[in-house]
């Protein structure tokens, strides 16, 4: 099942609407959460998120309801750059004290499989590598002299990663 907790997909542009759909989200994904758990519906809790805060507090509920955690380990999150941490330590931090809070574990990369047993995190892990169908791409035809593009498949959370590749793009020409 796949539910929005704050009744829309959409990111709705007014601020005040915005701000009472994210309250109305937490609460319902409270209640969901907790009827899922209780009913016996869900085994696990599957979470992907860098804020630690939300990560103890799935976390606390998996304790009360006797489930598991299994935490999607699929960034390095001291290596992105984050405006909105102003305390540089706080961003290293989450790296290091996430798996305290996880039974299991994810993980997408040789590279944070090496950190994870650097930390002695004893969590049970299986590794995932991103999977692509490159036969996709291949097929794409190339019309030179047309224009100049490239394509990004990512998240704009890499804005760091996209702002290097665009600059890279262009001195590239050169």
């Amino acid at each position: 099942d796949y539910i929005y907790t704050s009744g829309t997909p959409s990111y709705p542009t007014n601020f005040i609407i915005r701000n009472f759909l994210k309250i109305v989200g937490w609460v319902n994904e409270l209640f969901v959460l907790l009827y899922y758990l209780l009913t016996g519906r869900c085994t696990c809790i599957l979470v992907c998120s860098s804020k630690l805060r939300k990560l103890k507090y799935l976390w606390f509920l998996t304790r009360i309801t006797k489930t598991k955690l299994v935490y999607d380990y699929v960034e390095y999150f001291s290596s992105l750059a984050d405006r909105s941490i102003k305390d540089p330590t706080k961003k290293k931090s989450f790296d290091t004290v996430f798996f305290n809070y996880t039974d299991a574990l994810i993980i997408i990369s040789s590279f944070l499989e090496r950190h994870v047993n650097a930390l002695k995190a004893s969590r049970p892990y299986i590794i995932v590598p991103p999977i692509i169908d490159f036969e996709k791409f291949a097929r794409i035809q190339n019309k030179p002299g047309e224009s100049d593009y490239f394509l990004y498949c990512g998240s704009l959370q890499y804005e760091d990663v996209i702002l290097f590749i665009i600059e890279a793009y262009r001195k590239s020409r050169s």
